[in-house]
């Protein structure tokens, strides 16, 4: 199915200028990230270029369709993927230098100061050991408690995440466990260190749409609790909606539109942005229905020229497969990789 976007309204030229957005200063920022891992047929390039930052009380959302490098690049910038990988770039944790340090000192950051959502919450947690056990181990290791005073607060975690019951919960395995609970089991697990910054990897995933919901509303109320920088990792743009202040949208391991939510889902300017955001189901009867963007996302080994885009996109022209596209800065704190951006305004060459 042929994806059909609607002409842009207004052209590049003469526009209305964004508004601009007043931000913290980072808590966590990426800069110029790329990661390669070698190969039979030499170096695969994974992520090229990404960039993205979030502030205390933040939401920001990485989003793009599955082999878009998302969970690649905040593996990457945690000194998460095998030894190796090439990482290129700055990745900041306030002021301290993540890439390129001794790997024990970025172990006791990790530990101490990131918390870390996986996509698969049963699969992420240990089948062999209790729950109390994979709870009170990080308490004793990075906060120095005794064994009495981490399962203590083990049991005020699970409370804390909305899990009745908490002691009798601490004696049981992941398998005795449904995926929603599970899933505020690695909630609690990543807040027991009391992090500056959460990462979590498609959180929703495989739960039912009621489960979601809470899962939500659980990390939307301890971020205003704690004033926590969360990355959100997410094919869903509905999640995005819910839950975040910013959005950096990825394609092919490249970042390819980053602005504030509501200007993105407002006035999305990257055709890919555009696309993703007609994938989206409406309430609306008369709307017509989602739109499937054709083709798929090229993998590593395959090489386009140009615009990665291209080939799916419909604004594509001949320039698209012939050069890439540089990043183009606003003054509105936003970013757009794109020769034919859509009703875009007050952009310039960074």
């Amino acid at each position: 199915m042929t994806l059909t976007l609607p002409a842009p309204a207004l052209s590049t030229t003469a526009m209305a200028a964004p508004r601009p957005i007043a931000r913290k200063a980072p808590a966590f920022a990426i800069e110029n990230l790329a990661v390669s891992v070698p190969s039979p047929d030499g170096k695969l390039d994974l992520v090229h270029d990404v960039s993205l930052s979030v502030a205390r009380g933040e939401c920001h959302a990485i989003v793009g369709e599955s082999g878009c490098g998302k969970t690649v690049t905040c593996l990457a910038a945690l000194g998460l993927m095998p030894r190796s990988t090439n990482v290129s770039g700055s990745v900041r944790l306030g002021e301290t230098q993540l890439l390129g340090g001794n790997r024990a000192e970025l172990e006791a950051v990790r530990g101490r100061k990131i918390g870390m959502i996986f996509q698969d919450p049963q699969g992420a947690l240990n089948p062999v050991r209790t729950i109390g056990v994979q709870l009170v181990e990080p308490l004793r290791l990075h906060m120095g408690m005794t064994r009495k005073k981490a399962r203590a607060r083990a049991c005020e975690l699970l409370a804390m995440v909305g899990i009745s019951a908490p002691e009798t919960r601490l004696e049981a395995y992941p398998h005795q466990l449904s995926g929603g609970t599970c899933q505020r089991v690695m909630i609690a697990m990543a807040l027991a260190t009391e992090p500056e910054i959460l990462i979590a990897d498609e959180p929703t995933t495989a739960l039912d749409a009621t489960v979601q919901l809470q899962v939500l509303d659980l990390l939307r109320s301890i971020q205003r609790q704690r004033d926590l920088a969360i990355v959100l990792i997410t094919h869903d743009l509905g999640v995005v909606s819910e839950i975040c202040d910013r959005v950096t949208v990825l394609y092919a391991g490249r970042s390819v539109e980053s602005r504030s939510m509501a200007d993105l889902f407002d006035r999305p300017h990257h055709p890919y942005t555009r696309a993703l955001l007609d994938c989206l189901p409406s309430l609306d009867p008369q709307a017509p229905p989602p739109a499937a963007i054709p083709g798929e996302v090229p993998g590593p080994r395959q090489h386009v020229s140009g615009c990665a885009f291209h080939p799916r996109c419909s604004y594509a022209t001949a320039h698209c497969a012939q050069a890439l596209p540089e990043r183009v800065a606003s003054a509105a704190d936003g970013m757009v990789r794109c020769h034919n951006p859509l009703g875009s305004a007050g952009y310039s060459l960074q």
